[in-house]
């Protein structure tokens, strides 16, 4: 319905608005789940209020519920930072001058490593 309709503005527009929600709600970053999946399911746990489950890494690779980046450690039955993705010169263009993006990083706690 928006393929070649929505802007690079508008989707960041969209994804600084999102950031700020996640901010206002308290979030994980998935990156971090990777980085420590015990200290961060627990933690993910006691905001819920569900038991923790410390076994819960030995069937990772079988849950069929989760969202997030399946073709990263998951795919290949553990839990691990995905790679980076090249970034198409046009995309790094328009994110250059675009205000909601830079805002979008720093709510979510990111850092733009690299050139832009």
């Amino acid at each position: 319905v928006v393929h070649g309709r929505l802007t690079v503005e508008d989707y960041m527009r969209g994804c600084r608005r999102f950031a700020a929600e996640a901010v206002r709600i308290g979030f994980i970053r998935y990156e971090d789940f990777c980085r420590d999946p015990q200290a961060q399911l627990q933690r993910v746990c006691a905001q819920l209020g569900v038991a923790y489950q410390a076994h819960f890494q030995d069937r990772y690779a079988h849950y069929k519920t989760i969202t997030g980046e399946v073709t990263g450690g998951r795919s290949r039955g553990g839990i691990a930072v995905p790679q980076r993705r090249e970034v198409p010169e046009a995309l790094q263009q328009a994110l250059q001058g675009c205000e909601d993006y830079w805002a979008t990083l720093d709510l979510l706690g990111y850092s733009h490593d690299g050139p832009l």
